[in-house]
């Protein structure tokens, strides 16, 4: 049984469509969003199979609980809501992409991760993020990163922005030359960190901008029992408020 509500004709059709003979429950309002959900007793098992039957301006509820292995793409504008506690991305293999366990952006698109816990990314390269940004907006909140190759990976978007709520980025690194670390952002418009919390990077920096304009509040960066080589390191320069 599914109930479908909302007034868009088009609405409930992508809703049949979505159902597929399946049994579960699909809300989708009147603008035509729907809310997918994910976990044991959901509509989907895996983040990845919610994230690919979804379209764009959806959210994604996914219940508190550990996913292992679950790698995906977001390609379009997506929110990613955990519910009832923290939701873990545990990686035990290398991403099959070559790139990160969640590969997310494309200019212009608004994607917002919240409650996330990101553990494990590896790839051959040595260069795994638990994220990798490749464009539009991204908006993470309460989002825990640790012990991977890369922390957030990020390239470059002239019109791009990324901001970090309440977050906290650690142990990440490979370890070799420090070319990887907690926080790489690349040439974007605005990175602005808040309320966030950056510590015991692996050989790297603990965050590395290339963002025209850099905002960091309110935030702590140590290096701990670590050894990042720079706490935060501008490169291009640009405006900063630290």
């Amino acid at each position: 049984m599914a109930e479908i509500t909302g007034t868009s004709l088009d609405s409930q059709h992508r809703a049949m469509q979505l159902i597929s003979g399946a049994e579960y429950w699909l809300n989708i309002g009147g603008d035509g969003m729907a809310i997918l959900s994910v976990g044991p007793g959901q509509q989907f098992t895996t983040i990845a199979a919610a994230v690919g039957a979804s379209n764009s301006g959806d959210t994604i509820n996914v219940q508190a609980g550990t996913y292992p292995n679950d790698f995906f793409y977001i390609g379009h504008s997506l929110t990613l809501q955990a519910i009832g506690g923290v939701a873990k991305i545990v990686a035990t293999q290398q991403a099959p992409n070559g790139k990160a366990i969640i590969t997310e952006g494309v200019p212009g698109a608004n994607v917002a991760i919240n409650g996330f816990d990101i553990s494990g990314a590896t790839v051959t390269d040595g260069n795994g993020a638990a994220i990798r940004y490749e464009g539009g907006s991204l908006t993470l909140n309460s989002v825990y990163f640790h012990n991977n190759e890369e922390g957030l990976l990020g390239a470059n978007d002239p019109n791009g922005s990324i901001t970090i709520n309440n977050s906290e980025f650690a142990f990440n690194g490979f370890g070799d030359v420090g070319h990887t670390h907690n926080l790489y952002v690349g040439a974007i418009a605005l990175l602005t960190i808040t309320g966030s919390y950056f510590h015991d990077a692996n050989v790297g920096h603990e965050i590395k901008s290339r963002a025209e304009n850099t905002v960091i509040t309110n935030s702590r960066i140590f290096d701990n029992a670590g050894t990042a080589s720079y706490s935060i390191d501008l490169p291009n320069g640009g405006n900063a408020t630290i």
